[in-house]
């Protein structure tokens, strides 16, 4: 019965979140009051989750209203690239799957605005890390598909600097990119964020998406990377399920 419940939890949110159109609610969604992607120049921010309810009930509740509030921020190009895990968090005896995603916006303050006015921020039930990532880089390539299908997961990666941006060799930088480049070629390496030009004030050099059977092996792969053979980057790496959607068209 539990597995049961869980499943049938889980198909209700990705069909909840997925479907663009909307149905009629019972109940009143809360208006979130968002700053449109204009013109103006746009940050990223990944938006890493993480609940904090020890109430099962409190969760299941109100995820409809929160999914439905990220398919509309979605609609209006304010969230991107969502991420769904299937065995986010176990709350009581329930498996509770969470979603991580991408914010624009013009600043981080507008972003944590955009997180506040989420229901389960406003009502204590998650609570989300907050990264600025830099411009967007690339997307899916045509193997993407393909290879999470095999892989089964994904892991969002951060990177950060060992060293001052400046003092590392251009050289050292292009290898970087060229062996990301070849990852994503391959299907493994999707939705690729880059400090670039270079934002001290975002501490991280790129941030993106990995396809791997486990994290033992993405790990393996991260270890073969230019920057971190030459001592110049770190990562930090953590499962954030299975791609579920990219960018509004």
């Amino acid at each position: 019965m539990k597995k049961f419940f869980t499943s049938l939890l889980i198909l209700n949110l990705l069909f909840l979140v997925s479907c663009k159109n909307k149905t009629e609610n019972q109940s009143v969604e809360p208006e979130l009051q968002n700053d449109s992607v204009s013109n103006e120049v746009i940050n990223t921010y990944a938006v890493i989750p993480s609940l904090i309810t020890e109430n099962a009930q409190k969760f299941n509740d109100n995820i409809s209203q929160q999914a439905s509030q990220l398919n509309k921020l979605w609609e209006e190009g304010i969230v991107e690239n969502l991420y769904y895990n299937v065995d986010g968090q176990t709350v009581g005896d329930q498996i509770i799957p969470t979603i991580a995603y991408f914010i624009r916006a013009t600043d981080i303050d507008k972003a944590k605005n955009v997180l506040d006015q989420t229901v389960f921020r406003s009502n204590n039930i998650g609570t989300f890390e907050l990264i600025p990532v830099g411009n967007f880089l690339f997307g899916q390539s045509e193997k993407a598909e393909d290879v999470l299908l095999k892989k089964q997961n994904a892991y969002v990666v951060v990177w950060d600097l060992l060293k001052p941006y400046n003092d590392i060799d251009p050289q050292d930088i292009k290898k970087q990119f060229d062996a990301d480049f070849k990852l994503y070629e391959e299907g493994v390496l999707e939705n690729a964020y880059k400090n670039a030009p270079y934002d001290e004030s975002i501490k991280n050099f790129t941030v993106y998406f990995m396809n791997a059977e486990s994290e033992e092996e993405a790990i393996e792969i991260l270890n073969e990377m230019p920057f971190v053979k030459s001592n110049i980057a770190s990562f930090k790496i953590r499962d954030v399920g299975h791609f579920m959607r990219g960018r509004v068209n």
